[in-house]
C-alpha cells in the first residue's frame, strides 16, 4: 500500500486507485488531487488523481514511457522524463513538459 502525505494530510493510493501500478510523484497547488504515473497497458502514462473522485483524468499519454513527474514552480506545466532507451540498465532521459490545463507536450 503506497501513500503520500503533505503537510499532515495521508493518501493512500490503494483508496483512490485499483491499479496496482500507480507511483504518485506530486500533489497539485490547493492539494486536492495527485499527480501519478500510472502503467495504462505497457508504458506508464501521466494522471491527475483528484482525492475525492473515483477516476483518474489522463494528462499525458501515449507510447512512450513518462517517468518522474513534477510540477513547475509556478504549478501551470508537469515536468516528466522519458527514457531515449527503455530497457536498458544505464540511460539517458529527455525531460519533457506540458500545461496541467491540456495541451501537447514539449521538449
Amino acid at each position: 500500500m503506497q501513500g503520500v502525505s503533505k503537510r499532515g494530510m495521508v493518501v493512500l493510493i490503494s483508496d483512490l486507485l485499483d491499479d496496482a501500478d500507480a507511483l504518485p510523484f506530486d500533489w497539485t497547488p490547493d492539494d486536492k488531487a495527485v499527480f501519478l504515473s500510472n502503467r495504462t497497458g505497457a508504458v506508464f502514462d501521466i494522471v491527475r488523481q483528484k482525492i475525492d473522485e473515483a477516476s483518474a483524468e489522463m494528462l499525458i499519454f501515449g507510447p512512450e514511457q513518462k517517468t518522474i513527474c513534477r510540477l513547475n514552480p509556478d504549478g501551470s506545466q508537469i515536468l516528466y522524463m522519458v527514457p531515449t532507451n527503455p530497457g536498458a540498465s544505464s540511460q539517458a532521459v529527455r525531460l519533457m513538459r506540458a500545461p496541467i490545463s491540456g495541451g501537447p507536450p514539449q521538449t
